[in-house]
């Protein structure tokens, strides 16, 4: 087995740890360090196989949503969970191409070696981005319909927009792996190594740098508006229910448990959202160590910091089966189900009197923002119509919109 070849993910030195001097002959290795490898290396596979074939159902089933409720996939949830499950996909197929390649599997030459570690890691690391920023997207249209609902009424394709946004902010942060990063043979690792070779050698921290603003966008920056913008919503839906004892009497009457279904969401999405970014930190707090030069060089790297540093970069990659794995089966299945949405929406109606504000928003998911409880503003001031024909015409994509986790 070749225990040289164990890191996807770029350091400041080097891409992929080698292994530390005494450990070069694989008997000189101990059966602890044999096993933790082996392990980390099976559950590899096991993130690949679950991990790429959930995220392709995710695909179908929000293909499936667009067609049918164009403008609800383009305007709210659906084009973030399209973007991410896609991101997360090229993820899990980069790690797989990279270990294909370094167990020895497919035979290739060194320059056309080199062309796939440069790919493979500028794809890893864009993907990487784009799946946090589209999650802090969601989370984003959450706190908007909640905080700024008139806000929210009147944008238009702003999911599309800032998506674009992040992609390029991904392009332009990692564009510079596309000439560091290069192949070189070893005689330890049977296919050598993806390493990255400094831009300017008159600069050799220049690297530093840039993986240091990489680790900034990529992960502070969402990850604490994630946080931030899920913990806010939550809160003003607790705050807005023990404080306006009016109000929740009402509620207790006619849409008592449609407000535990909302708050039980919430906590759903902020769990979720917490253990992706546990599952996240191990490795990028590795890295920004790396970066800081607190992590000794390749020849002092002892067997425990490398057991840690598969371990860590397991949980990273990890995170893209889990989203793919979670959702696929709890969410995106009746989320994206036309007839399951009607059928709980008419069930939910006839049980339910609870009053909505129809509009004439642009995206037909706005409609279901305005009921009387859904703002944490002032409720002195907030109208209050009854269900007009029009808007009962607009319960099936309204439906399709909450089911999909919005609240």
């Amino acid at each position: 087995m070749d225990f040289g070849t164990i890191s996807l993910n770029l350091s400041a030195d080097a891409m992929i740890p080698q292994i530390p001097n005494g450990l070069e002959n694989p008997e000189q290795v101990s059966l602890a360090f044999a096993i933790g490898m082996a392990f980390g290396y099976i559950f590899y596979g096991v993130a690949v196989v679950f991990g790429i074939p959930c995220n392709a159902f995710v695909l179908f089933r929000m293909y499936k949503f667009a067609k049918q409720f164009g403008e609800v996939f383009s305007n709210g949830i659906g084009i973030c969970l399209f973007t991410m499950a896609i991101a997360d996909i090229v993820s899990l197929a980069s790690i797989c191409v990279h270990y294909v390649l370094s167990f020895g599997l497919i035979e290739v030459n060194v320059g056309s070696h080199g062309v796939i570690c440069k790919i493979v890691l500028f794809l890893t690391h864009v993907s990487t981005s784009v799946s946090i920023w589209s999650w802090l997207l969601m989370s984003l249209l959450r706190y908007l319909s909640v905080y700024y609902p008139m806000v929210y009424i009147q944008l238009w394709k702003l999911p599309v927009r800032i998506l674009a946004i992040t992609l390029g902010g991904a392009f332009v942060t990692n564009i510079w792996l596309l000439i560091a990063v290069t192949y070189i043979p070893t005689e330890v690792a049977y296919s050598g190594s993806c390493d990255q070779l400094p831009l300017f050698e008159s600069q050799p921290d220049l690297n530093r740098i840039f993986l240091f603003v990489e680790i900034i966008w990529s992960f502070c920056i969402p990850t604490a508006a994630i946080v931030f913008v899920d913990s806010s919503v939550y809160l003003c839906r607790y705050s807005l229910i023990k404080q306006t004892r009016k109000l929740e009497k009402e509620l207790r009457k006619s849409t008592s448990p449609q407000i535990k279904k909302n708050r039980k969401t919430l906590w759903k999405w902020l769990v979720i959202a917490l253990i992706d970014i546990g599952l996240n930190l191990p490795e990028q707090i590795n890295r920004m160590a790396v970066i800081l030069g607190l992590v000794p060089g390749n020849d002092e790297l002892t067997e425990f910091y490398l057991l840690m540093r598969v371990f860590a970069q397991l949980l990273y990659y990890l995170q893209f089966s889990f989203n793919g794995v979670y959702l696929a089966l709890f969410i995106y299945d009746k989320s994206t189900n036309p007839n399951i949405s009607n059928r709980s929406f008419k069930s939910a109606n006839r049980n339910q009197n609870v009053e909505q504000i129809p509009l004439a928003g642009r995206s037909p998911e706005s409609r279901h923002l305005h009921n009387s409880f859904i703002s944490c503003s002032s409720d002195d001031d907030r109208p209050k119509l009854k269900n007009s024909p029009s808007s009962l015409q607009q319960k099936k994509p309204v439906k399709a919109v909450q089911s999909l986790g919005v609240y």
